[in-house]
């Protein structure tokens, strides 16, 4: 019976050992990674993972995006009143926030080409007919036009 638990113990530090190899040396492995504990709110777990060199680079990408919110322009008083964007601040963040007074006017969208081709947050918003739309995460986006269908790091819907 000890040799079965010691079999299965060095198993799993091989499979490990292996996972985390793949994390180093599997390019596209290596930037999910980063930008997922980047994005996470656990950065200070990146040293596993990443360079100094690299955690900047991604930290950089994720910091301080121009288009966080959109609101259309042909809102109406009334419309605007339960909306508003504020910036936000931390010992290590900076950003916005979009407050919205009534959460029954939340919704999530994602694209209908998950996985093959996206749309940019004007976009949704245009289709959905939103009166604000913020894009909930980061996604592969190899043309660097803004309409990678493929997520990167935790999503949910």
């Amino acid at each position: 019976m000890a040799r079965l638990w010691l079999r299965l113990a060095a198993g799993l530090v091989g499979l490990l050992g292996l996972a985390y190899g793949a994390v180093w040396f599997v390019p596209p492995l290596h930037t999910l990674a980063i930008e997922t504990v980047v994005t996470s709110g656990h950065a200070y777990l990146a040293h596993w993972i990443a360079t100094p060199r690299e955690f900047s680079a991604a930290s950089a990408r994720w910091r301080d995006t121009p288009d966080v919110s959109v609101i259309s322009p042909s809102l109406s008083p009334s419309e605007a009143s339960g909306l508003s964007v504020r910036p936000i601040q931390g010992s290590t963040f900076r950003g916005w926030v979009l407050l919205v007074d009534n959460p029954s006017w939340v919704h999530v969208v994602i694209t209908a080409h998950l996985g093959r081709v996206g749309a940019q947050v004007r976009q949704f918003a245009r289709d959905a007919g939103a009166l604000a739309a913020v894009n909930g995460g980061g996604f592969q986006d190899p043309a660097g036009n803004g309409t990678g269908g493929l997520p990167v790091g935790v999503t949910a819907s």
